[in-house]
């Protein structure tokens, strides 16, 4: 057991697998933050390419960096042997081919700090690639904002909505705020979900969240190398196990669906239903199989009274949820596979 640092402010963890491509750029990007105590780690999680080599040398190179090699056991088990092994006062995470801005560990660390934050969510750009060649951005910020334990009954669900809790990289997270209730990485997700499961339970415990509009994290989605372009068949139980997660964040802040039904109805629109449906749109499922799934969903919202005119007021998510709403499957299964074909 290693002594925790006392004066230690950030543990950036960074998961490795079969990243030699690209993980040296990634790794000094984080190392040239002008930053006065930080530490890099570095968590091979059994790379057969040259990664873990690589590894060791930016950790000869430079005594910020500590390196675990460990066995395979996918992302989850990686950040939480990260968060085991962590001394800063807060974690960053950055996955293994990614790029972060300058100010990405100075400007949040202050601006956790003037507020004695929990949790610090700034802002990212995805950027989908085809070989070596940018062909989608997308930057998702939020305005400057500061929230308290008690405006998250009334502001979980749209924070949800609006991509807040999709994923960790964009974050600070106080590591005595995550140990005091035992949050970690659900070991059930094997490939995508995990963040938001995370930061679902995180948002419904903080008591001082803060939201910057600034860019500092530039995300890379390799078409064909990310685990998040890749299929599997477990895609609809995780669906199940997110809104399940979901659930039990907005009863722990003690929101009832009933109050917030649009706002709940279009959160599993975007989260659940919509990727089920891409997930049998890729399986050329047969519509029957669909209609089933989309009658048993919307027999779990059946006790809500939701206003169309607030649907209709919220773009294509609404739209499609209130095709849902009013049991019109066909025409909004229909909707999506040309929205798919169009993207």
């Amino acid at each position: 057991n290693h002594e925790r640092g006392k004066d230690m402010k950030i543990s950036v963890i960074m998961p490795v697998y079969n990243s030699e491509k690209y993980l040296r750029q990634c790794a000094d990007s984080i190392l040239s933050q002008d930053f006065d105590s930080f530490e890099l780690l570095l968590i091979d999680d059994g790379s057969t390419d040259g990664s873990a080599a690589i590894c060791d040398s930016l950790a000869q190179q430079d005594s910020r960096v500590r390196v675990y090699h460990k066995a395979n056991g996918g992302i989850c088990h990686s950040r939480n042997f990260g968060l085991e092994q962590a001394r800063g006062e807060y974690i960053a995470f950055s996955d293994h081919d990614d790029m972060v801005e300058p100010g990405f560990l100075r400007d949040n660390y202050e601006a956790a700090k003037r507020a004695n934050a929990d949790i610090v969510k700034f802002g990212r750009k995805a950027m989908l690639l085809r070989g070596d060649t940018v062909v989608k951005t997308n930057v998702r910020a939020f305005p400057d904002k500061t929230f308290l334990k008690q405006d998250m009954q009334d502001n979980f669900l749209q924070l949800a909505f609006d991509g807040a809790m999709t994923c960790v990289w964009d974050g600070l997270f106080r590591r005595a705020f995550l140990e005091s209730h035992q949050l970690c990485f659900d070991l059930y997700y094997k490939k995508g979900g995990e963040d938001v499961a995370f930061c679902n339970a995180c948002f419904a415990r903080a008591e001082v969240l803060v939201l910057r509009e600034k860019v500092y994290y530039n995300h890379y989605i390799r078409v064909g190398y990310s685990t998040s372009t890749k299929a599997d068949d477990g895609r609809l139980a995780r669906f199940a196990r997110l809104r399940d997660s979901l659930h039990d964040s907005l009863s722990l802040l003690g929101i009832d669906r009933k109050d917030h039904a649009e706002l709940y109805l279009l959160n599993l629109m975007k989260g659940f239903l919509y990727p089920s449906l891409s997930y049998f749109i890729g399986r050329k499922e047969n519509f029957a199989v669909v209609r089933q799934y989309l009658q048993d969903s919307r027999k779990t919202v059946s006790d809500l009274s939701v206003s169309c005119r607030e649907l209709l007021h919220r773009g294509k998510w609404g739209i499609y949820t209130l095709l849902f709403w009013k049991k019109q499957y066909r025409l909004m299964y229909t909707l999506l596979k040309c929205y798919q074909r169009r993207k």
